[in-house]
């Protein structure tokens, strides 16, 4: 969908109505909401993929998820071009099952560079939690000092990929800490971590010139591509 120029609930509010829908391509000017929001009750049963427009400054300057919406969503792609103004993205903590974000523009553009930003972070924070919830999971079956092992079948058992190195950095950092006060804080995001496929797969074009290629830091479940965007319609 192109040049439709709706709000966003005349969008998305129209559209999960429908059971069996699995992409959406909002594209250029076909939503110019400040936000696009993926309300509570726009739980979009079968929808998988998410691909979105930021080129224009018209369109959004904030994506945001609340609890409970496209819970089965396993891809978010957003298309930034030159943009230079931020675009936040709030409440990929509530997209579950989500596997993939893919950001593409030009290299140079800030708006690009912003979002890799975001999305990095919270690829970073849902292994750390993973980690942490194995901690809790053991502690709270009787062992007060899990060690890597323990930790690494527990999460072999529910199909996690495991980074030995983050392990033991996290295990370090989490000894003589008071389990009760771990158990507080490790609840309320425990929910929210997705295991199977080693969580979110950050896919990124270049950044500006005379920064590090991703690719240079890009992990096993990291899909880092070196690209640049056209403008052309397609």
């Amino acid at each position: 969908m192109w040049f439709a120029r709706l709000n966003g609930d005349q969008l998305l509010g129209v559209l999960f109505k429908l059971p069996c829908l699995k992409r959406i391509d909002v594209g250029y000017l076909s939503c110019v909401d400040r936000e696009l929001v993926a309300r509570t009750n726009y739980m979009f049963p079968s929808l998988i993929s998410l691909e979105v427009s930021a080129r224009w400054t018209e369109e959004h300057e904030e994506f945001r998820f609340e609890q409970g919406s496209m819970r089965k969503l396993e891809r978010f792609e957003i298309h930034f071009g030159k943009r230079e103004d931020q675009v936040s993205i709030v409440g990929m903590e509530h997209l579950t099952n989500l596997k993939e974000v893919r950001l593409t523009g030009d290299k140079s553009s800030p708006a690009l560079e912003h979002a890799v930003q975001q999305v990095t972070a919270e690829k970073s924070e849902r292994e750390e939690m993973k980690f942490v919830a194995a901690y809790l999971l053991a502690a709270l079956a009787g062992n007060s000092s899990p060690s890597a092992e323990d930790l690494s079948a527990i999460l072999e058992s529910v199909g996690c990929e495991i980074d030995n190195e983050k392990m033991e950095l996290l295990l370090s950092q989490l000894s003589g800490k008071d389990i009760t006060e771990l158990i507080a804080a490790g609840r309320e995001k425990f929910a929210s971590v997705p295991c199977g496929g080693g969580g979110v797969a950050v896919a990124a074009a270049a950044p500006a010139a005379g920064g590090a290629a991703p690719a240079a830091e890009a992990k096993k479940e990291e899909k880092v591509e070196e690209k640049e965007e056209s403008d052309d319609v397609r």
